[in-house]
């Protein structure tokens, strides 16, 4: 079950476009075996999901030559920033646990350099 919009978009992409690369199957699987023993990892990434927003629509916004956003738009922008910040420290400890998966790894070193931006422009907003 997806919980976010950007998830809901995502698993739908995923439908409808399925997987035919064997590598990549078989990483999805690992992450899915994984969650699969690690529920309190899951409930953690899943409850810090809830407050992805969709920033396309605010990205957009702040695209704008006046930058036109509204007082939801910065609230999105918010919630999805400090998520973020905490999926980056759940997926640190899953990084140091003896029981990970290249997938998540892969994932992880991802959102190395996304933990110092979004930490910036959160600390900007708050």
């Amino acid at each position: 079950k997806c919980v976010s919009t950007p998830g809901k978009q995502l698993l739908k992409m995923w439908l409808m476009r399925p997987l035919v690369d064997l590598e990549q199957l078989r990483d999805r699987q690992d992450v899915v075996e994984f969650f699969l023993h690690n529920h309190e990892v899951a409930r953690a990434l899943s409850d810090s999901l809830k407050h992805v927003k969709d920033l396309r629509r605010v990205i957009r916004s702040l695209k704008m030559p006046s930058c036109s956003m509204n007082v939801a738009e910065w609230r999105d922008l918010h919630s999805t920033l400090q998520a973020l910040l905490h999926l980056r420290d759940v997926l640190e400890v899953v990084m140091d646990s003896d029981e990970r998966s290249p997938a998540l790894q892969r994932v992880g070193k991802n959102l190395e350099s996304t933990k110092t931006q979004c930490a910036l422009v959160y600390d900007l907003l708050t």
